[in-house]
């Protein structure tokens, strides 16, 4: 067990403590009390700690949550885009798909989740919810991507977007090779679960949008 003493710690927005400890081993928090206390305790026997973290001008306070975000994004940084775009439609068709979504692979994403996650630690956020659009990406490259942010110690909610953009026979591989490469790698047939010391994995379909231009369409159909 160890504890951090700061200046300020934030428990949630109507508990707001001056000169508190947070108590936390390698999975959770085990409490929250006054620095104050936390020394007598400590002079009494009544807690043991491996490493007490003087922080007097620190601030703690529960991790950030980034709600939508996409970590392959980050390539497009520097990359002019060649025209005079005027519409949303134009900037997908003539920049977006072609010069980033189609160039993507699991080499990249690999790359901009790694950069990507270690801008957030340092910004304090420790969850995040991630959309890759990768028409010509590997099948297993979620899974890789679950595997490095497990490494890097966060909680995410990565997905991949699955539509007949590039072309039909496209959208509907990848959504028979995507549900084969998860269920084989992490063991069930259409929806899986991994627990271990760190975190849980959950894979699952979700629908999510269909923007209003002209490959939308095909993409939700009736069944």
């Amino acid at each position: 067990m160890r504890a951090v003493c700061a200046g300020w710690v934030i428990v949630s927005a109507d508990d707001v403590r001056r000169d508190a400890a947070v108590l936390f081993d390698d999975v959770q928090i085990a409490d929250v009390m006054d620095a104050a206390e936390l020394r007598r305790r400590l002079g009494t026997g009544e807690v043991s700690l491996t490493e007490v973290l003087e922080r007097p001008g620190a601030v703690v306070f529960p991790g950030f949550v980034n709600a939508h975000e996409h970590q392959y994004g980050v390539l497009s940084h520097g990359i002019p885009q060649g025209r005079n775009i005027t519409d949303f439609d134009g900037f997908l068709r003539s920049y977006w798909w072609p010069a980033i979504e189609d160039r993507i692979r699991k080499e990249q994403v690999v790359a901009t989740s790694r950069f990507t996650m270690t801008e957030m630690i340092r910004s304090g956020v420790t969850a995040f919810c991630d959309t890759l659009e990768a028409p010509y990406c590997e099948p297993d490259t979620l899974v890789e991507q679950g595997e490095l942010v497990e490494d890097a110690g966060m909680r995410a909610v990565v997905s991949l977007e699955s539509s007949e953009r590039a072309d039909e026979e496209n959208g509907e591989a990848w959504g028979s090779r995507a549900r084969f490469t998860v269920a084989s790698r992490w063991g069930l047939a259409t929806r899986f679960r991994r627990v271990s010391r760190r975190t849980r994995r959950e894979g699952f379909v979700s629908a999510s949008y269909a923007t209003a231009i002209s490959f939308a369409p095909p993409t939700c159909r009736a069944t």
